[in-house]
């Protein structure tokens, strides 16, 4: 279901709400951007209680360090800045480059990461830390790694979905559906309806609440 057809659809149902009337395509348009994220939200909580995606939330996962895009640098600090898009990792990886006479050679090493507070205990000298077994956390809104010396950070992780954007023209003040200036919903095409269902709810709610406060406008002596 595109943008055009889901906007019909909202228009349709709501039409037949005792609130029912004219959506405009601002509204439309702010109800996706809101909506949009509490869905996504929603389906962050299945995997945060089972540590698994569904097949709903693979387009929202993305690797950094694969053929299409490239990994991130590790400062001499062990930093390593997050991507803007950033929700939450599945995986962290390191690497170094070691110059052999056949080239270079990645040594990969997968990161264990933790808390803040385990971090901290893990790094004191308690704990010999080694290359072979690296500790990571978030510190200062960026990864922090120890031991130093890695020079790569290979990321798989969740990221925002993109904000969809009904795109329109008015033809003798019709509002036409334009998919040239459209950004479509990045969600697999089963999870369409209850997309859009949701959005019915959504704006209802608002035309509910705008609803009251005209009513307590005009009883107002």
């Amino acid at each position: 279901m595109d943008l055009g057809e889901g906007y019909k659809y909202v228009q349709l149902k709501l039409a037949k709400d005792q609130f029912g009337g004219y959506v405009s395509p601002s509204e439309f348009n702010t109800a996706l951007e809101a909506f949009n994220l509490e869905f996504f939200n929603d389906y962050m909580k299945g995997y945060e209680a089972t540590q698994e995606y569904s097949d709903d939330l693979l387009p929202f996962v993305k690797t950094l360090g694969d053929n299409s895009n490239p990994a991130i640098d590790i400062d001499s600090y062990g930093y390593a800045p997050i991507p803007t898009d950033y929700v939450r990792y599945a995986r962290v990886n390191v690497y170094e480059l070691d110059t052999t006479c056949e080239g270079s050679v990645k040594n990969r090493r997968m990161v264990e990461m933790l808390n803040n507070d385990k971090f901290g205990y893990r790094i004191t000298d308690f704990y010999a830390l080694t290359k072979r077994h690296p500790i990571g956390t978030i510190q200062n809104d960026q990864f922090y790694i120890q031991p130093t010396g890695f020079n790569k950070l290979e990321l798989t992780y969740l990221r925002l979905p993109v904000t969809p954007v009904f795109g329109f023209t008015v033809t003798n003040g019709e509002v036409v559906y334009n998919p040239a200036t459209s950004t479509e919903l990045e969600w697999p095409e089963q999870t369409h309806k209850d997309f859009f269902e949701g959005i019915v709810k959504y704006m209802a709610i608002n035309l509910h609440s705008e609803f009251n406060v005209q009513t307590i406008d005009i009883e107002k002596p």
